[in-house]
């Protein structure tokens, strides 16, 4: 028989573990404490943090807090895993600071599992990658430099987003930017993307919206849309500001096996004239699709090639297209590949070193010729009723909405 001791003893080791579960629960429940912290990388700040890393660290999981970056550069490789709303901002005026990879062959800075993380004026530098965004992150990087990287100066992939505004990419030796596997891209105003071996790379199932104005130019390919991919350039029509895919050595806009839409204003010139077999102001290969839905004001001129070419399936839905002074054909299609030109026809195309348009004995032209001199394809051309429930239907369904300014975040 137990005493009223043991009862009492008993009852209050059953309620333990209760009373434990509840405080936990209330902790849980408490908002987490905002922090503004400072690093200064030369050490010659009393009291501030010398690494990035050691002033993530410090931090609670949540957010927000906010990481003042006071001098540099800092030189460290620095992980941002699993956190949520950092913003990493420059404390003076003047240029922000940047972070370089001690080792040349590692990623400056790496974000995985990571939400609501801001780079303002951060500089990702002289390193292998320089920002690695993974792992279903999000991402601001806003008037960032990122430069002189051996591979990648913007990585984006494993369903991550990434919004660069007011930006310069460049003299990066692989990629300026490189998105790949469900990555997805918005660019938004003043962001100059120049001098990498590709400005904008977007394959495996990713996807790109770039809003003027944005410069791609001098580099080798100026965009490339692969496989499942599709890249989005929206020009402004108020400016009018265009967004701009000049001077690059080899091809402007590339895609093979993806979508690329142009809404005017758009400006592919200049491109192609380091030569070589591929080089064309714009590449529609391997069933891929570009669309034009400009109103005279998508401007693919003056490239050293072809306009556009298509190849192996590729397919051309143009409208609002202005095709002049290229080397050779204005457009040109090889191998099974097609150009839509729905009614009425508001292309002009002239005025190139070949033929306005020329397809071979594989590839067809399907629409409204009217207005189209020199044009030497196989035609389908529909009329009256068939050219009215045409336009109704098709690609023209898939094209998105027209241009529309996103707002810096």
């Amino acid at each position: 028989m137990h005493s009223p001791l043991d009862r009492i003893s008993r009852s209050l080791s059953l309620l333990r573990p209760l009373c434990l579960l509840a405080m936990l629960v209330v902790l849980c429940a408490l908002p987490s404490r905002a922090a503004d912290v400072f690093v200064d990388c030369t050490g010659g700040t009393p009291g501030a943090f010398t690494t990035l890393q050691s002033a993530i660290d410090s931090l609670d999981f949540v957010g927000p807090h906010s990481i003042n970056m006071i001098a540099g550069p800092c030189i460290e490789n620095v992980l941002i895993l699993d956190r949520q709303r950092i913003t990493f901002q420059r404390q003076t005026t003047g240029f922000g600071v940047a972070v370089i990879s001690p080792d040349p062959g590692a990623n400056a800075v790496r974000v995985f599992d990571s939400t609501g993380i801001v780079f303002i004026e951060v500089g990702f530098d002289d390193s292998f990658n320089g920002l690695v965004v993974d792992r279903n992150s999000e991402v601001q990087a806003l008037g960032c430099t990122i430069s002189g990287n051996s591979n990648a100066g913007l990585i984006v992939r494993g369903n991550s987003t990434v919004f660069v505004s007011s930006a310069l990419i460049q003299s990066n030796a692989g990629i300026g930017i490189n998105v790949v596997a469900g990555g997805a891209l918005s660019v938004d105003s003043d962001v100059l993307i120049a001098n990498n071996g590709t400005g904008v790379n977007v394959v495996n199932g990713s996807n790109v919206r770039i809003f003027a104005p944005v410069s791609i130019s001098n580099n080798n390919i100026g965009m490339t849309a692969g496989e499942a991919s599709n890249i989005r350039l929206f020009g402004d029509p108020a400016g009018p500001t265009p967004v701009a895919v000049n001077g690059n050595t080899s091809i402007g806009v590339n895609t093979f096996g993806g979508h690329v839409t142009m809404f005017g204003p758009v400006q592919v010139r200049n491109n192609g004239a380091g030569g070589g077999s591929f080089h064309a102001g714009v590449r529609s290969d391997d069933n891929a699709l570009v669309v034009v839905a400009g109103s005279g004001d998508v401007d693919i001129s003056n490239n050293t090639g072809p306009g556009i070419e298509a190849t192996n399936g590729g397919t051309l839905d143009l409208a609002g297209a202005t095709i002049h002074n290229n080397t050779e054909d204005g457009v040109r299609l090889l191998g099974n590949s097609q150009i839509a030109v729905y009614p009425p026809n508001t292309n002009a195309i002239g005025n190139n070193g070949g033929h306005a348009i020329l397809c071979d004995n594989t590839s067809n032209f399907f629409g409204d010729r009217t207005g189209l001199r020199d044009l030497l394809c196989q035609i389908s051309q529909l009329k009256g009723r068939a050219a009215r429930s045409w336009m109704g239907t098709g690609l023209q369904d898939e094209k998105p909405a027209p241009y529309i300014r996103s707002g810096k975040h």
